[in-house]
């Protein structure tokens, strides 16, 4: 595991006692189709980026 992957969990590990009381806003109302929706445009513009990148830099 990479030191910055292996930060990021210690760092989710030590943030989760304070979020587990709001764990349940997720699944009110359309909140969870939102979460799915972002996540779902965050990869798309990551996979499009990613894609642009590499068209530049082989020029």
């Amino acid at each position: 595991m990479s030191r910055r992957a292996f930060i990021g969990v210690i760092g989710s590990i030590g943030l989760l006692p304070f979020a587990v009381s709001e764990l349940h806003l997720i699944f009110v109302g359309g909140n969870l189709l939102l979460l799915l929706f972002l996540g779902a445009l965050t990869f798309g513009v990551a996979c499009w980026s990613s894609r642009r990148l590499r068209k530049e830099s082989c020029r």
